[in-house]
């Protein structure tokens, strides 16, 4: 930790700036470095940097330390950005297909309102997804290292660098998958998508 927590567990319920340096821990990432060392220090077996990862992703999971107020730094002390934003439309999105098969995704903005296009978002190899069932706006972003750390250690899945969007500002709407891809034409509401036919939906 750049600023050493003589007393973490209490310190980080307080809203505040943590930085946080995983220079020389094991991983290929920082969200591998962080998910390791999170690890070991709630295993019991572990060294005093270790225990402090322990208790930052602790507090961040009983939500009395938010991810966005911690600023994680490469091995050279360079800070790691926020994800950027791949996608905005100003329009509503519905969840509209989702084939288990093949793990493939459909969210849908149709023609039910001006501009009289359709844009469908498709989103293919998907291992979690966190979704609503419509979007008023929809923006999708690459998460950063922090945030697949925190959805790593929430759900329980490996979340690879570069696998994890989020629909909008923060991760109440994610999907861990495949760089999500989108296509706009003047299809109608009942016409296949042009990313194909997706298997047991329409």
């Amino acid at each position: 930790m750049r600023t050493r927590l003589s007393r973490p567990a209490s310190g980080l319920r307080h809203p505040r700036k943590v930085a946080v340096s995983l220079k020389g821990f094991d991983g290929d990432t920082l969200a591998e470095q962080f998910a390791r060392a999170y690890k070991a220090g709630r295993s019991g077996d572990w060294a005093a940097t270790q225990w402090e990862m322990g208790q930052v992703g602790l507090q961040a999971q009983l939500e009395n330390l938010e991810w966005r107020n911690i600023t994680f730094y490469d091995k050279e002390g360079t800070p790691v950005p926020t994800g950027p934003e791949l996608f905005r439309w100003d329009r509503r999105f519905k969840v509209w297909q989702y084939s288990v098969s093949h793990r493939r995704l459909l969210l849908r903005s149709d023609r039910d309102r001006p501009p009289a296009t359709r844009i469908d978002v498709h989103v293919a190899n998907v291992d979690l997804m966190v979704l609503r069932s419509g979007y008023e706006g929809l923006v999708i972003r690459r998460a950063d290292d922090g945030e697949c750390a925190k959805v790593g250690l929430d759900y329980g899945v490996e979340v690879r660098p570069g696998r994890l969007f989020a629909l909008g500002h923060d991760l109440r709407s994610c999907v861990v998958s495949a760089p999500p891809q989108w296509h706009e034409d003047e299809g109608g509401m009942g016409d296949p998508s042009w990313f194909g036919h997706m298997r047991g939906t329409r």
